[in-house]
């Protein structure tokens, strides 16, 4: 008796990278769409400012970010270097040095 080889899922169809991000942007709309009815307004914001206490906190010499896509590595990296890039010496900065841990 000859066994019957199982194929892998989507073995026999292309691949369309097209069609999977418009589902990655699809999802994404529905779960925006999830967030703004669910606090009834027209924008959010999410504070990730606690991220830079983490960062400063952890003493290993190299930290590795992974996550799947969508997740905001990049958002949360530009936020670390336009912290880090200030210029906490001018004047008008002055009043924000009692924020700096």
């Amino acid at each position: 008796m000859e066994r019957e080889k199982k194929k892998r899922p989507n073995e026999d169809s292309p691949q369309d990278s097209f069609s999977e991000s418009i589902n990655k942007k699809r999802k994404i709309t529905e779960k925006y769409n999830i967030i703004k009815e669910k606090f009834k307004c027209k924008s959010f914001y999410i504070d990730k400012s606690l991220l830079i206490k983490e960062f400063m906190e952890d003493d290993s010499d190299i930290i590795c970010v992974t996550r799947p896509s969508n997740y905001g590595k990049t958002t949360n990296l530009i936020m670390l270097r336009e912290f880090f890039q200030m210029n906490y010496e001018k004047k008008e900065n002055s009043e924000n040095r009692k924020f700096i841990i």
